[in-house]
């Protein structure tokens, strides 16, 4: 982390098996480090040394933390497997509180983000039928998603169902890409909505008619301006079919290459993906410029080759 520019953000990413192969890199807008170590849960009263809660406490791993803006945990397939869903949610209640006492720079809500979930079907003694399994990890999910609004923290469904297991508990290595796609997403929207309360803070710190007003006037007004704005980019929306390899960044890159004077590209579903532009002409423009078939496979290639030689 030491070698990025100071204005970039830096991710910490403490996952179990299934971020050992996502082969997430640095950009020219973060980086980040990965901790991929498999049989890592939550807590464990017998492998202290596959406890998530063991290692953000000890020694070696401080220098981590320090360094990171924001940490991401893709952990609990072996927790929900070992342990009720009701005994797991107060662990992690417990370990995000512990962790923001001793790094309160993680307090806010964006520097702490939970994976849901993945489905599993390789059974265990704890549950010997794979319907309590599978109830067990929708309970964990829901109550997680109750947990983050208490206790304000992220949480982030990478999208993986039962159809991308292979092994009855590992994600097929074909299928890496959804996560590691839906992870980059992530971090470049965090890193947008850095960049976007730094320019706010900025402002608002200027001698103006705002400087007098209470910082609940300021934040209502930001509010409304913000949700001015989002209504106006909805009316100026094209949507394209996507290509499974497309991830947020590279289309971000592929879109200046083209000129294309976008204003917003929301979270997108089921491979398709929807651009925001401020008013008509840019919309049109980009319209007649991108074809229905401009985010292909064969695009995708084209474009990576042509950036990377």
């Amino acid at each position: 982390m030491n070698n990025q520019p100071s204005s970039s953000m830096n991710f910490l990413v403490l996952s179990d098996s299934h971020g050992k192969y996502l082969s997430l890199r640095d950009t020219a807008s973060y980086n980040v480090v990965t901790h991929a170590i498999p049989g890592l849960r939550w807590f464990s009263d017998r492998e202290r040394y596959l406890c998530a809660s063991t290692l953000l406490s000890s020694v070696e791993f401080q220098p981590y933390l320090l360094q990171a803006n924001a940490i991401f945990f893709l952990i609990g397939t072996n927790s929900v497997r070992e342990k009720e869903a009701r005994e797991i949610i107060p662990q992690i209640q417990q370990l995000i509180f512990d962790l923001r006492q001793k790094f309160p720079h993680f307090s806010e809500r964006e520097k702490i983000t939970i994976a849901l979930c993945f489905p599993c079907f390789r059974e265990i003694r704890q549950f010997r039928k794979l319907f309590n399994l599978m109830f067990n990890i929708n309970l964990y999910n829901e109550q997680l998603k109750i947990l983050s609004d208490q206790i304000n923290f992220n949480v982030i469904d990478l999208r993986i169902t039962g159809n991308h297991i292979a092994d009855d508990i590992h994600v097929h290595r074909h299928f890496n890409y959804i996560i590691r796609n839906t992870i980059i997403d992530h971090f470049n929207e965090l890193v947008e909505r850095s960049s976007i309360n730094s320019t706010v803070s900025i402002s608002t710190s200027k001698p103006s008619q705002s400087s007098f007003r209470s910082q609940e006037s300021n934040t209502l007004r930001i509010k409304k301006h913000n949700e001015k704005r989002k209504l106006k980019r909805q009316q100026y929306t094209i949507k394209r079919k996507l290509y499974n390899e497309w991830n947020l960044e590279t289309i971000k890159k592929y879109l200046d290459k083209l000129k294309i004077r976008y204003a917003h590209i929301p979270r997108y579903y089921d491979y398709t993906l929807r651009i925001q532009f401020n008013n008509q002409d840019d919309h049109d423009l980009a319209d007649n410029k991108l074809p229905i078939d401009i985010f292909t496979e064969k695009n995708y290639k084209t474009f990576i080759n042509n950036e990377s030689s």
